[in-house]
C-alpha cells in the first residue's frame, strides 16, 4: 500500500484552506444612467471587526471612501452600510455622475490583523438620460 507524503500532509494540516477569508463583490460591471442610483455589495466568509470601501481610478491608486465597524456612514453623494453578523455591506452612490465612473473594491482585515483580503472589485459605468422619441399619428 502507498503511504501519503507526510509533508502534503503537514501543510495541509497547517494551512486549512478555510483560514482564508473570502470577499465577493457584485456585480462586476454596472450600467447606470447619470442622475440615477447606484448600488454595489461586498460579501465576505470569515468575520470581521470592520470593512473598507476603495475608489480606484485606471491606472491609479486607491483612494479610500469609507472606514466602517458598524452601520452606516456617509460622505456627500456617497453611503455606505455594513451588517457585521451577515458579513455584508453595500455602497451606495445617489445622483451619479459621470465622474463617478471608476472601480470600487471592499477590503476586509484578515483573521489576524495581518493584512487585508481586496474583492475583485465592481465598475460602475455611467450614460446620458436617454431622450424620448415621440411618435407622430
Amino acid at each position: 500500500a502507498k503511504s501519503l507524503n507526510p509533508h502534503c500532509l503537514a501543510l495541509t494540516t497547517l494551512l486549512p484552506w478555510n483560514l482564508f477569508t473570502e470577499v465577493k463583490q457584485s456585480p462586476q460591471t454596472l450600467k447606470v444612467q447619470e442622475g440615477g442610483n447606484a448600488t454595489m455589495n461586498c460579501t465576505y466568509s470569515k468575520s470581521s471587526q470592520s470593512l473598507q470601501w476603495f475608489r480606484q481610478d485606471p491606472g491609479k491608486g486607491l483612494i479610500s471612501l469609507f472606514y466602517l465597524t458598524s452601520e452606516m456612514k456617509e460622505k456627500g453623494r456617497f453611503r455606505s452600510t455594513i451588517i457585521l453578523k451577515e458579513r455584508h455591506s453595500s455602497l451606495h452612490i445617489d445622483a451619479s455622475q459621470p465622474s463617478d465612473s471608476a472601480t470600487y473594491l471592499c477590503a476586509v482585515s484578515e483573521y489576524n490583523g495581518s493584512g487585508r483580503i481586496l474583492g475583485k472589485g465592481s465598475s460602475p459605468y455611467f450614460t446620458l438620460p436617454q431622450r424620448e422619441s415621440r411618435k407622430e399619428d
